[in-house]
């Protein structure tokens, strides 16, 4: 049997302000970590050198910059983007090629979804983008860019944690919620 020992490297040039933490975390294809905070923005620790780049407002393709907690994280592996839940205000979609990030709220998004608050996302291994919330369950649809209630089971049910197993099960946690399979 062999062992592959890692070690720790600790970043110390992250520092929360006083009322901040941090609430979700992802690692991109490239093997780099972001970071989403209550208050403090968003960091970027790259996987070679361990640097951090901090990015309290975020900068908008629009040109306008928002600031925001950033609830959640999704880095889809497959076009090497990244999402982010914002609290109450949609989320932002970030790709390479734009240099910026989208903000896609309810004027931009189809669907019944009403603009609360993204707790957790996930893509399933069918390639479906599910997105949980503080009122319900989600699945969002790229090709039409609706983000339209899964069950309604699963209305006004906030559900923060996502999962999927080896056997393909998705189940779904949340304060009100219990070990739902989707």
């Amino acid at each position: 049997m062999m062992f592959i020992i890692k070690k720790w490297n600790p970043i110390s040039s992250i520092r929360l302000g006083h009322y901040s933490w941090f609430t979700s975390m992802d690692v991109d294809k490239g093997g780099n970590a972001w970071v989403g905070t209550v208050i403090d923005g968003f960091y970027v620790i790259d996987m070679h050198n361990f640097s951090v780049t901090h990015t309290l407002d975020i900068p908008l393709l629009s040109g306008n910059r928002v600031r925001n907690a950033v609830q959640s994280i999704y880095c889809d592996h497959e076009n090497n983007s990244v999402w982010m839940g914002l609290y109450n205000q949609g989320m932002c979609y970030y790709h390479p090629s734009m240099n910026k990030i989208m903000l896609c709220n309810k004027k931009m998004i189809r669907g019944d979804w009403k603009g609360e608050e993204i707790r957790c996302m996930l893509e399933t291994s069918k390639g479906e983008i599910l997105m949980g919330t503080t009122s319900g369950l989600y699945r969002y649809e790229p090709a039409t860019r609706s983000l339209n209630r899964l069950y309604n089971e699963f209305n006004q049910k906030n559900c923060r944690v996502l999962y999927e197993d080896k056997k393909k099960t998705v189940s779904g946690w949340g304060p009100i919620m219990t070990d739902y399979i989707v």
